[in-house]
């Protein structure tokens, strides 16, 4: 696959296209036509594919092509669902969507681009999901954790399943993947405290993404694909710009939190009733 005139990292913005796209690529190679990502710099719809024949054929790259358009117009270029699909932003490549990940996308706050673009949708179309481990938090409130298995969709509630009827449960975030430095994992939508090495802090509410390209302050790589959001049209923070993190709350827990992802909204919700200044919990042990 070629891209011209545009950056690779571009294909994040379409995860289920490109799986698709690389798998339909192995097809018509064998009719020694390539695809090709492009900015072609019209006005309307720029960034396109197109099917590039080595022999000239056209009429086979053309071909090609229209089952391509068919395909991109008509399935989610995020999660792959037909359901409920349009286009919702300027290039149809990056935003042809379903109803659920439109409903995701309008979100207010840093875009969501973690595993809940699959999950969610996911769940609600009985697709496949990704394995990963869930925080759940239950309608009397109290938090709890299961995988994404033991979920389903139904009757418009997410619920757990068990031997008689499923419990209902809001979504509270997914586990990233990291662990603060006491050991705890770490899930969106939890409230995290960051110190660089110069000991300053600062802090939010972490999410998958990073919007920055690679700097000087970049001292944790590991950290490189999270960001902490600070809610109140603020742009995040990068997490690894961090020397170390903690884990010192969380906004699901808030009566108003109605998910099924942690959001700014929920973050400003949480920060007004709680005027904290945060501390590692071994500051409190240093005389």
């Amino acid at each position: 696959m070629n891209f011209i005139d545009i950056n690779k990292n571009i294909v994040k913005e379409f995860p289920y296209t490109y799986g698709w796209l690389i798998d339909f690529e192995k097809i018509i190679m064998k009719d020694n036509c390539d695809i090709i990502i492009r900015d072609t710099d019209h006005y309307f719809d720029s960034i396109r594919v197109e099917v590039s024949s080595r022999l000239g054929d056209h009429e086979t790259s053309w071909k090609y092509y229209s089952q391509i358009w068919d395909h991109i117009s008509t399935h989610c270029c995020k999660c792959g669902s037909s359901n409920g699909v349009k286009t919702i932003g300027e290039y149809t490549l990056c935003s042809t969507v379903c109803r659920d990940c439109a409903e995701i996308m309008r979100i207010s706050g840093v875009p969501i681009v973690g595993p809940e673009l699959q999950l969610i949708p996911g769940l609600k179309h009985q697709s496949n999901i990704p394995m990963i481990k869930c925080r759940l938090k239950a309608l009397d409130g109290h938090l709890f954790y299961k995988y994404s298995n033991d979920l389903y969709f139904q009757e418009g509630q997410f619920r757990v399943r068990n031997e008689t009827s499923g419990e209902v449960v809001k979504l509270a975030g997914v586990y990233t993947g990291l662990r603060d430095w006491k050991g705890e994992r770490i899930y969106t939508g939890d409230i995290v405290l960051a110190e660089d090495p110069v000991n300053r802090k600062f802090w939010g509410f972490i999410m998958f993404g990073n919007q920055w390209d690679k700097s000087d302050r970049d001292i944790s790589p590991q950290w490189s694909g999270f960001c902490l959001a600070h809610g109140g049209g603020n742009f995040p923070s990068a997490l690894c710009w961090a020397s170390r993190i903690e884990v010192v709350g969380n906004v699901v827990q808030e009566n108003e939190y109605a998910g099924p992802i942690p959001s700014d909204n929920d973050y400003e919700s949480y920060s007004a009733s709680h005027k904290e200044s945060y501390k590692f919990s071994d500051e409190n042990n240093l005389s």
